[in-house]
């Protein structure tokens, strides 16, 4: 995918038949820097999603913990128990950001596949 043009890349997607020739804007001459074509930019994208869904992941297991010792250490106490219950709301949140950044790449993709 990395040697392939712009428009194909974006949406025809990588071993695809686009058919036809599209202008090479992949690489810019005399460019300088980590972005240098397509493919860099779509692998930063790729990692920070990657990254932002890890921690997304593991701040979700600590909410869920600590809702938990919330639970369990509220004796009756309403007020402790409703924080608990926040908390865990705010848990299944951050499940579910994970969730769509884990999964925006491939919905992007799928997408401006057409499919």
């Amino acid at each position: 995918m990395c040697g392939e043009t712009v428009a194909h890349a974006a949406f025809y997607g990588s071993g695809g038949g686009g058919g036809g020739t599209t202008p090479n804007f992949a690489q810019t001459p005399g460019a300088t820097g980590p972005l240098q074509s397509v493919c860099n930019v779509i692998g930063l994208v790729n990692n920070i999603l990657f990254w932002f869904s890890t921690l997304f992941w593991i701040f979700a297991g600590i909410f869920v913990f600590y809702a938990a010792f919330l639970y369990l250490t509220a004796r009756g106490d309403e007020n402790q128990v409703s924080k608990a219950h926040h908390q865990l709301i705010w848990a299944v949140v951050a499940i579910a950001i994970a969730l769509l950044a884990g999964g925006l790449p491939y919905l992007v993709f799928t997408f401006l596949q057409g499919y």
